[in-house]
């Protein structure tokens, strides 16, 4: 690689710019890039910027522009974020310069303005190497390159020099060929054309002042004939171009259009009044003091003639109000249009509506102002959809409560300008349902009148200065000013119960799983977004099982979560591994002679350092998080595993039970995947017992179905902890389950109260009563077997037999048992 190459190279390693040029000058300003890369990054000569010497990091695009070559800026759509431009002048005249530029500020290495010396050296490098070009005609050459990409004709004259230049639209105006021509046939060729012109004295007179005036001249518009010989309109510019020698440039600009139209808009003004009469809209036309001179059927129907009044203090424009139509001189147009704007107005009826007026500013030929048209449209229908969708953007479709981003808005709002010392906002975060799969059902019918009944309660309970909104499916949000901190939990707990209480729904009482998160907002600097994840954290404490409903966010409280978090990776990890997870087995026997009629798998976990963690702590987070399905399936595997390793072993273990959690129950799919697990472990579906809690019962018509479908892929079911749900006696008879388990709590008060006694023995004849047998849970005593035999409750389980043991040695009790 040649030196000067290795240094750029180098050099831009360093930089990481978009785009780098260096470059050198002649004592006349006129540049050529000695490099660029990329290469073409800028094409052709240009005139150097006379900058000072030294090198500069920009930012500011204005100066960014105005320091980068024309050849380069024409073809940029913006400045670059960001330039750095170093410039060096020469002993012998001239200069040495290089533009970097980045696309992107945040990409500009934080040390470059360091780092002058190596931009020097390899400037230095660079030029050095590069051929001796002359640079006499470069700035010629970029004039020439900008002149045949203009849109409009140019022609370049050097009055002491022998070849002036025209690019392609000077030339077809000219009628003469593209590119150098020879002086004096250009000059002939401009003489000719202004002679052609009807007033080639005064335009003469025009350009002699222009030349002599040795400076830039603002076009003005006269009336030509090009050379095919049809009127045109022309706007000239003359002005000096300064580089080698003096040049002056010819600027054609083809306004025909603009002349033509007020000409045709004098000439037809009566056609368009016609026409404004046929419209649609409102049409009038206004003298400069506001008064109408002329208005159309649609306009005397709508205002009955008289100017319409606005009543939005936004508008911009109002015939009436006279505006300075003075300072609206300028080109030297017919019209001017203006508007549209928007507002309100009353109409002939007294009526408001929505209209849109656009004026149409019309002058006379000499430019004076001389009255205006409007044209007024009447959007109420679309003000009204607009209305309707901003509302829609802003509002819950189901319950019509504000959503979360304008609740988030409204507490916003709530909470500028308020100081430490004032009254308190609260923030109040509800979820109902979400336990038994609510959200999961948000477009069922049901649901959806579960959610309005729970908004309508919200709203009533609430004081008129509340805000109530539905911010996720089965979430609401309450914010409101207290009249102190204390009031906050009390409001919590009143909405709370009254949101649990029992409705109607689908035919029959329904009750929702309501918790409640607070947080409370106390100055203008707390963050409304900020305050709603807090009560959002404080309902995630709320919705764990065994705890209050009701929670307040606290610092702790992010100890507390962040715990739960941590267990929830680590079961992730242990389902993942499984070697952390294994099941213990606890039979279950028949009350009347103690034989065995099967066993209950009970999932454990151990973590890494050997501590085991209790169902009920780790259960419930895996529900929350979404795990619970991967577990139960892992269970199901294990256990149908251990099934047929028994039977190889000859052991006769009965019916196996394993619990379902609730949450997993609501799952679409969970059938399927369950009976997909035992037929790949060739288990008979007969032989699993699936055990549900009362709570997977809340909604009838759902839970029905999903049981009559375990039912008949051939598992067996059964309710868990029955008695201590709310829905036992209302909703056993409406599922076809095949066993009922009293819980332990009532098992376990048998020998001392009889109100227990009194439960178990009405359970036990009920559920015979329904062709149900019957399990009692955590028998431990010789006492509570006797009870339970003398009342022929069908099974027993508890530690009066055995406790949950591995697998390994529930085979050796069976043996011991003689259970084979």
């Amino acid at each position: 690689m040649p030196s000067r190459l290795r240094y750029v190279a180098e050099l831009l390693h360093y930089l990481q710019a978009s785009g780098v040029c260096f470059w050198r000058a002649d004592e006349r300003r006129a540049a050529r890039p000695v490099l660029c890369l990329p290469a073409g990054w800028i094409d052709g000569a240009f005139l150097a910027p006379g900058c000072a010497e030294g090198i500069e990091l920009l930012h500011d695009p204005a100066r960014i522009l105005a320091l980068l070559p024309m050849a380069l800026r024409a073809r940029l759509r913006a400045a670059p974020a960001a330039l750095l431009y170093l410039r060096r002048s020469l002993a012998g005249g001239g200069a040495l310069g290089v533009f970097v530029a980045w696309d992107r500020a945040r990409d500009v290495p934080p040390e470059v303005l360091r780092q002058e010396g190596l931009i020097e050296l390899v400037l230095d490098v660079l030029v050095r190497s590069a051929e001796a070009t002359p640079l006499q005609d470069l700035a010629d050459a970029q004039m020439r390159a900008l002149a045949e990409s203009l849109p409009q004709a140019m022609a370049l004259v050097h009055p002491e020099g022998a070849l002036g230049y025209v690019n392609a639209n000077a030339a077809a105006l000219l009628g003469l060929p593209v590119g150098e021509i020879a002086v004096p046939e250009l000059a002939r060729a401009l003489r000719e054309m202004i002679g052609r012109s009807s007033d080639a004295r005064e335009i003469h007179e025009q350009a002699r002042a222009m030349l002599e005036a040795d400076a830039p001249v603002p076009g003005s518009t006269r009336l030509w004939h090009f050379p095919q010989g049809s009127p045109r309109a022309l706007r000239v510019t003359l002005a000096p171009v300064r580089g080698r020698s003096l040049t002056w440039a010819w600027l054609f600009e083809d306004v025909s259009v603009e002349v033509g139209l007020q000409q045709q808009l004098q000439a037809e003004e009566h056609k368009l009044r016609d026409f404004f009469e046929h419209l649609d809209e409102a049409v009038a036309l206004y003298a400069l003091d506001g008064s109408i001179q002329q208005c159309n059927d649609r306009y005397v129907g709508m205002f009955g003639g008289r100017t319409h009044g606005w009543h939005d203090e936004a508008h911009a424009f109002d015939p009436a109000a006279g505006p300075d139509w003075q300072g609206l001189r300028g080109d030297c147009l017919l019209w001017q249009t203006l508007g549209p704007y928007e507002g309100h107005v009353r109409v002939a009826d007294g009526s408001p509506r929505w209209v849109e007026a656009s004026a149409m500013l019309r002058r006379d030929a000499a430019g004076e102002a001389v009255g205006i048209w409007e044209v007024v449209r009447d959007i109420t229908e679309r003000k009204s959809r607009e209305a309707q969708l901003l509302y829609r953007g802003t509002h819950d479709e189901v319950t019509s409560l504000p959503n979360r981003a304008s609740f988030i808005e409204h507490l916003r709002q709530g909470l500028q300008g308020r100081d430490a010392g004032g009254p308190p906002i609260g923030v109040l975060v509800l979820a109902l349902g979400e336990r038994q799969g609510l959200a999961s059902v948000a477009g069922n019918s049901l649901a959806r009148q579960a959610l309005r009944h729970a908004a309508q309660r919200l709203r009533g309970l609430c004081a008129a200065h509340f805000l109530v909104a539905r911010i996720s499916e089965a979430r609401f949000a309450v914010l409101g000013e207290l009249a102190s901190e204390s009031e906050l939990r009390p409001l919590g707990e009143r909405l709370q119960h009254a949101l649990a209480e029992p409705f109607e729904m689908g035919g029959g009482q329904s009750v929702l799983d309501v918790a409640v998160g607070l947080s409370l907002g106390v100055r203008e600097g707390d963050d409304a977004e900020d305050l709603l994840l807090q009560a959002e954290s404080a309902l995630q404490r709320a919705r764990q099982p065994g705890t209050d409903p009701v929670q307040r966010y606290s610092p702790s409280l992010v100890q507390d979560l962040r715990e739960r978090f941590d267990l929830e990776q680590a079961l992730r990890r242990a389902i993942a591994r499984g070697g952390d997870l294994f099941l213990a087995y606890q039979p279950q026997l028949r009350a009347g002679d103690a034989r065995l009629h099967g066993c209950e798998a009970l999932l454990r976990w151990r973590r890494d350092e050997g501590t085991l963690v209790s169902p009920a702590t780790f259960v419930p987070v895996a529900e929350a998080c979404g795990l619970i399905g991967e577990l139960t399936e892992w269970v199901l595997h294990e256990a149908c595993r251990q099934l047929r390793a028994w039977d190889e072993q000859g052991l006769r273990t009965g019916l196996l039970s394993l619990n379902l959690s609730a949450v997993h129950f609501q799952d679409d799919d969970m059938v399927d995947c369950l009976l997909a697990i035992v037929r790949q472990h060739q288990v008979a579906p007969q032989r699993i017992c699936l055990e549900l809690t009362e709570s997977a019962m809340a909604d009838p018509l759902a839970c029905g179905a999903k049981v009559d479908q375990l039912k008949a892929a051939g598992f067996a079911v059964s309710i868990d902890d029955f008695g201590t749900g709310f829905s036992s006696l209302s909703y056993l008879k409406r599922f076809a389950v095949d066993e009922l388990k009293i819980d332990r709590s009532f098992v376990s008060g048998i020998e001392e109260h009889a109100s227990d006694r009194a439960i178990v023995a009405a359970i036990v004849t009920m559920a015979h009563g329904l062709g149900l047998r019957v399990v009692a849970e955590g028998v431990e005593t010789q006492a509570q077997l006797d009870f339970l035999r003398r009342h022929d409750c069908d099974f027993a389980q508890g530690y009066r037999f055995a406790r949950p043991m591995p697998a390994d040695a529930l085979a050796a009790w069976m043996r011991e048992q003689r259970f084979l």
